[in-house]
């Protein structure tokens, strides 16, 4: 949810002194993780709790 990942990335960049397209990297990857709450509300019809989805685990993207 944008309420939840959005502030988190922005906290991130902000503690750290991020600037330029380095903090606008930390607030954009904040908040794929809930890139899939299209695919959930428009394709699953929400018959899986998005967070099971395999995208919303950090695992993959810390591979990625």
């Amino acid at each position: 949810m944008l309420t939840a990942h959005l502030p988190s990335g922005y906290c991130l960049g902000k503690i750290n002194g991020w600037r330029g397209p380095v903090f606008a990297a930390a607030i954009v990857g904040a908040v794929l993780p809930d890139g899939e709450l299209l695919f959930f509300y428009f394709v699953d019809d929400r018959a899986i709790h998005h967070h099971r989805y395999w995208v919303h685990v950090p695992f993959f993207w810390a591979v990625l």
